[in-house]
Formats: structure tokens, sequence, C-alpha cells
């Protein structure tokens, strides 16, 4: 068997275990779907707050983005829970734009520096409570 060959087949058996999808430039993006990437970049953006302060979205996401069907791609990518990307779904969907999205209900986006911090308990009343 030929190098080239057997290359090829061990790049097949390789990505077997990979989800992919087609990018608009015709190659195949290739990604784990059980990992936890999403979940973590989730939650490195909710704890850090203010999107200025956000990691990098991960590689999925953009290339979900670059995808020939990003509605497909995004499904593919979130497993049918896309509350996991903090984006917005319909600019990344239809103009393929990295949006963020806000991670408190009924905030905007850029308001998030306004949020009390719930984490310390609050001063105690008279009665003790």
């Amino acid at each position: 068997m030929g190098l080239k060959r057997w290359l090829a087949r061990l790049d097949r058996g390789a990505r077997g275990s990979f989800a992919s999808f087609v990018l608009l430039d015709g190659t195949t993006f290739y990604y784990n779907a059980a990992s936890l990437t999403l979940i973590q970049h989730w939650i490195a953006c909710a704890t850090v707050g203010h999107p200025d302060n956000w990691p990098e979205p991960p590689e999925a996401v953009r290339a979900v983005a670059k995808a020939k069907d990003p509605e497909a791609a995004l499904e593919s990518i979130c497993g049918g829970v896309p509350e996991w990307i903090p984006y917005d779904r319909e600019a990344l969907v239809t103009e393929r734009e990295i949006r963020p999205v806000s991670l408190v209900a009924g905030l905007d986006v850029y308001d998030q520096e306004d949020v009390p911090d719930l984490s310390e308990p609050s001063e105690t009343r008279e009665d003790g409570r």
C-alpha cells in the first residue's frame, strides 16, 4: 500500500469519532462532539462578566460563521442546546458575525457591570433575618 493511501486511511480512521460540517471554502471542519469546550467557554464568559473581558470564542463557534449551512452547523456543535453559546444565534446564522449576548436576564450585554454582587450576604435586619 502506498504512503499516500496509508495516510488517507489513517486520517479517515482518526476522524471516525469526530463530527463535521462543510465550510464555505469546501473544506470540512471536524470537531469532538463529546467535548465540554462550549460549556467551559460559557462558564468562563459568565465568570469574567463584561464581554470585553471574555476569552476568544472556541474554534467551533468561529467555524460556524464560515459554514456553508451555519444554522445546521450551530445545531450540530450545540447538540440541541444552543443556550451554551453566549453569542447572538441570529447574528451568527444570518450575518456570520460573532456578537455577545447578555448572560443576565433582562440586561443589555454591556450593562453587566451594573449587576449587584449577590455572592455576599446583605446586611441583616434588626430582628436577625
